[in-house]
């Protein structure tokens, strides 16, 4: 019997017993157990498969590895040879993964279920969860023959290895820093964001000011610091990095548009839409040029008064790295309330307590702290509980360290029942990197509450999906235009007035924020969201664009230029270079980006049953759980939402919120 912790049965990750050295053992002992596994399956099933003894045999073998998989990605956060570890684990789970459902026989079997006798007689939930695995064989290739599976293969082992290029490139440019010695230089720059600069400095026996690539970390100057050369340097550096980057993404979209040839498809944009609602790559097009056509003005509008403030302090061309500064620094309303101010009555161990409470009041569901095993001090870990039974486990990672990811992010592993009737656990990560200084408290911004609430948004729906099947609650293959809904949505709530203003209290005195002050300084926000709404279509538009036309003749950056320029109010620098340090185009957004933007569409809707019947309303939460978590991957969102608002989706709200529609 082995000792390594991940191949033993576990109800709680082991993370007390973890070495670098179990985790590629781990998984491979796992699935060479799989492969042994399949081929028992195979003979025991030929001629009369069932839906325990195949299907469900199938998914424990899935489970057993995804869960392995899954305990494993929290380490990222402990250094280089950890990711890299847990990079070589994604590629043998990748390749296992293909390989299975490439198995033509395997395909068989789930045919003749399906087609049997015993097939008709499924439950929908089961006739459901056999079509997404037949659609996963097909989608895989498995109708190939044996010299186009081999040839699928090494286009995926082709295009697994430019991403991580692409993504190890990045990571190492955003490692690159500029040490600041004269702290004149860094007038304006909030006090955290200059003791963790000073403590980057420290980690790196330096005197000064640390300044990574990361984008965390070139915030604060670029929004804060008055001055422009610092500012200017900064924004250069930054959107100037990994300029190599954009040869290597592409490449990359040739290699994905001839995988998608190989599977039937004209171009990958068509193949990436297979696990996504939109059916042609026309109909997103069409999606994106409407929010184009209506934004372009709005976008130029709200540029004017940003362009004015740089003229009032004596600025007659303003520059890219002016934006951000004068967008949060300019002629913009004054609310009555600062940044500070506002930061003052949101400290983390108090949101935190809110965002259970939350959770409690209307979703039903309480999350309790836990002594169970954790990778890290800072971790903190709870387990999850709905009507006096056990969902899952919850760790919340939300302390930035050194060589820790600087962005909000989070994945988790699906509830389910086993073969023999064995309720199994959920479990989610979330992860972040707040600023801690010498004990002081950590408070947070807005744009801090919306990450954390996003995030817990992501990880409640693996606890909150109702039913048993394990392929249909595996939320990482929902679709990313169906589990950004549940970020999105959650996050509303940090854009609520009555509900921030029942969470709000002054980390000293307790005092609450002034109502109408919050109002005007919400409104001043959403107003400054205008800047990253118009880079988040840019990016949309141009991500569908180059999966859509890119080809081997013309380079990828007078496409970025061209899609770029056609959205947002100002052109780009000639120094910029977004494609090389667009990390989502190789972690699963490939031809997807849009998906924020749509899901966001459909949270502002939803939400506003909430916000007619109270944000904190119990009923309103059950209807919620009830048609739009607790289905999982069992229908869609078109008529989730139906059930849920008695309508189909408007996009007035989120035109009218955003400011692309008069109120």
């Amino acid at each position: 019997m082995t000792d390594n912790p991940l191949l033993q049965p576990f109800a709680v990750a082991p993370y007390h017993q973890l070495g670098l050295q179990h985790l590629i053992p781990a998984i491979e002992q796992i699935i060479d157990d799989n492969r042994q596994a399949v081929q028992r399956i195979i003979a025991s099933q030929a001629g009369r498969p069932t839906w325990d003894d195949l299907v469900m045999a199938i998914d424990a073998l899935d489970a057993r590895l995804d869960k392995a998989f899954a305990v494993m990605v929290a380490l990222q956060t402990l250094g280089e040879a950890w990711i890299a570890a847990v990079d070589q684990c994604d590629d043998l789970v990748r390749d296992y993964r293909l390989e299975t459902r490439q198995n033509a026989t395997l395909l068989a079997l789930y045919e003749d279920l399906a087609n049997g006798p015993q097939g008709q007689n499924l439950s929908r939930l089961q006739k459901a969860s056999l079509t997404a695995a037949r659609k996963a064989f097909r989608l895989a290739g498995c109708h190939l023959n044996s010299a186009e599976r081999a040839h699928l293969l090494d286009l995926e082992h082709q295009i697994k290895t430019l991403e991580h290029t692409y993504s190890s490139t990045l990571r190492k440019a955003r490692e690159e820093a500029m040490l600041i010695e004269d702290a004149s230089l860094l007038a304006g720059v909030p006090g955290p964001d200059l003791a963790l600069m000073a403590s980057r400095a420290e980690a790196h026996a330096q005197q000064g000011w640390r300044v990574t690539l990361e984008p965390l970390s070139c915030l604060p100057i670029l929004r804060h610091a008055s001055n422009r050369e610092l500012r200017e340097a900064v924004y250069r550096a930054f959107h100037g990095a990994a300029p190599e980057n954009t040869a290597v993404l592409g490449e990359l979209t040739l290699l994905r548009n001839e995988k998608a040839r190989l599977l039937g498809f004209a171009r990958f944009a068509e193949l990436s839409l297979q696990s996504k609602a939109f059916e042609s790559p026309e109909q997103v097009s069409a999606f994106l040029q409407g929010l184009i056509d209506q934004g372009r003005g709005h976008f130029l509008e709200e540029h004017l008064p940003v362009q004015a403030s740089a003229r009032n302090a004596g600025i007659e061309a303003l520059q890219p790295w002016d934006i951000e500064f004068y967008t949060h620094h300019g002629q913009a309303q004054d609310t009555g309330l600062s940044e500070d101010q506002f930061k003052a009555h949101f400290a983390l161990p108090a949101v935190l307590d809110a965002m259970r409470e939350l959770a409690l009041n209307v979703f039903g569901v309480q999350i309790l702290p836990s002594q169970q095993p954790v990778w890290h001090p800072q971790v903190q870990a709870f387990e999850v509980w709905k009507d006096h039974a056990l969902l899952g486990h919850f760790y919340m990672d939300l302390l930035a360290r050194e060589g820790k990811p600087d962005f909000g992010w989070s994945n988790g592993h699906a509830r389910h029942v086993s073969a023999d009737g064995v309720f199994q656990c959920a479990a989610a990560w979330m992860y972040f990197a707040l600023v801690a200084v010498d004990g002081a408290p950590v408070l947070l911004c807005r744009q801090d509450l919306a990450v954390l609430y996003h995030e817990f948004g992501h990880c409640l729906h693996h606890f909150l999906v109702e039913h048993g099947d394990y392929r249909l609650a595996n939320l990482e293959a929902l679709g990313i235009d169906r589990t950004e809904f549940d970020g999105e949505f959650v996050e509303r709530w940090t854009w609520s007035v009555d509900y921030l203003m029942g969470i709000a209290r002054h980390v000293e005195t307790a005092a609450p924020l002034p109502r109408e002050a919050l109002a005007a300084y919400l409104d001043k926000k959403r107003h400054q969201q205008s800047n990253l709404l118009a880079w988040q279509l840019a990016q949309a538009h141009f991500d569908l664009q180059l999966h859509l036309t890119h080809d081997a003749e013309h380079d990828v950056q007078p496409l970025v230029e061209k899609t770029f320029n056609a959205v947002l109010p100002y052109a780009l620098a000639d120094f910029e270079r977004p494609a090389s340090a667009f990390d989502h185009l190789v972690n699963g957004y490939a031809a997807g980006f849009y998906c924020y933007l749509w899901s966001r569409i459909y949270a502002v809707d939803a939400f506003g049953r909430f916000e007619a019947e109270g944000v904190l309303n119990a009923q309103t939460g059950e209807d919620f759980c009830a048609t739009m978590l607790a289905p999982g991957r069992l229908g869609n969102l078109h008529d989730h939402f139906n059930a849920f608002r008695g309508r189909p989706m408007s996009t007035q709200p989120f035109l009218t919120w955003s400011g692309l529609a008069a109120t």
